[in-house]
């Protein structure tokens, strides 16, 4: 069966603007953490249809992430044209096929790794990921490694 990842990414991306949280238990089961009493059920049975998409899409965004960290990169969420996007930051050395595999996954997954990461940050008071907030620490991590 296929998995279609764009589908996990629209799923992730209604669960995050839905002011929630979403991860995966050691035996492939989705946790949704937050407001579930206020979610539309359609999005919990839509979640519960997809798993496999969306767990594809949440496991390619913390691989992606986990990459980009492990190679000494820190992370930037940034406002573009067409919304946020992931900006990795910082000058790591890196062997040319080091590089090329690493921009390869974030070119395929740089958006499961931005909405994977917005999903996991703290809520302003309006109820959306607290971007601000992950800046100013991003930049905390950076100086300390």
């Amino acid at each position: 069966m296929a998995v279609d990842c764009d589908l996990g990414l629209r799923l992730l991306k209604r669960v995050v603007e839905a002011g929630l949280t979403l991860t995966v238990a050691e035996a492939g089961h989705l946790i949704v953490w937050g407001p579930v009493d206020t979610v539309d059920r359609q999005l919990l049975l839509d979640l519960k249809q997809n798993k496999p998409a969306v767990i594809r899409t949440l496991r390619h965004g913390e691989r992606l992430l986990r990459a980009l960290w492990k190679a000494g990169y820190g992370v930037r969420i940034q406002e573009g044209h067409n919304g946020l996007f992931l900006l990795p930051t910082g000058s790591p050395q890196l062997g040319k096929e080091q590089w090329e595999a690493l921009f390869a996954d974030y070119e395929a997954h740089h958006d499961a790794g931005l909405w994977t990461l917005l999903g996991r940050l703290p809520k302003t008071p309006a109820g959306e990921p607290d971007v601000h907030w992950w800046n100013e620490t991003a930049q905390t991590f950076r100086v300390v490694r």
